[in-house]
C-alpha cells in the first residue's frame, strides 16, 4: 500500500470526472460530501437487472464507466464537494502476471478534501491497495501493484507525489 497526493486536482478530476482514466475498473463505494452525504455501492442490484442482462455481466460490481455520468451529474452544477472518496478495483484477470493465486482485485482510493485540516486547502490523495482472497505473507504483489499505478499515472502525465 502507497500513498500518494496529487498536485494538478482541477486537471485530475477532470479526468476522472469526464475522462475515460477509469474506464472499465470497478466501482466499489463512492462517498460524497454534497449538500448531503450520497454514498454508492458498486454493487450490482440483482432485481434491477433482467436475467439476459445479468448473464452478459462479467462482474457483480458496476463498472466506472456506467456509473461516472451519474456521478459527474451530482456534482457538476452545484458547489465543490466537501469531500469525496471513491474505490476503484482492476480485477486480478487484468493483470495475472501481478496477481499470484491469492490476489482478488488491485484498489485506488481516490480522496478529496476540500479544506483539509493540516493545511486548509483542497487534497487530493491516490492511495493503493489489494483485495485478498488468502492472506500471505508474500510482499511482491503489493509492490508490483504499487509500480503499476505509478507507472499508469506516468503515461497519463498525471504527477504523483509520495506523501
Amino acid at each position: 500500500m502507497q500513498a500518494f497526493s496529487i498536485p494538478e486536482i482541477k486537471s485530475f478530476m477532470a479526468e476522472l470526472l469526464r475522462g475515460r482514466l477509469f474506464h472499465g475498473w470497478e466501482l466499489r463505494v463512492a462517498d460524497l460530501g454534497l449538500m448531503s452525504r450520497i454514498e454508492i455501492q458498486g454493487s450490482l442490484n440483482g432485481d434491477y437487472w433482467s436475467e439476459k442482462e445479468r448473464r452478459q455481466r462479467t462482474s457483480p460490481y458496476l463498472l466506472w464507466d456506467e456509473i461516472q455520468p451519474k456521478i459527474c451529474g451530482l456534482i457538476q452544477g452545484g458547489q465543490t464537494p466537501s469531500y469525496m472518496n471513491i474505490t476503484l478495483a482492476l480485477p486480478a484477470s487484468r493483470l495475472p502476471d501481478v496477481a499470484g493465486e491469492t490476489i482478488e482485485s488491485f484498489l485506488v482510493n481516490i480522496r478529496y478534501e476540500s479544506h483539509a485540516a493540516e493545511t486548509s486547502k483542497p487534497v487530493l490523495t491516490i492511495i493503493t491497495g489489494l483485495s485478498v482472497k488468502s492472506f500471505s505473507l508474500d510482499k511482491t504483489p503489493e509492490r508490483l501493484w504499487d509500480e503499476k499505478v505509478s507507472a499508469y499515472f506516468k503515461s497519463r502525465q498525471i504527477a504523483l507525489l509520495p506523501v
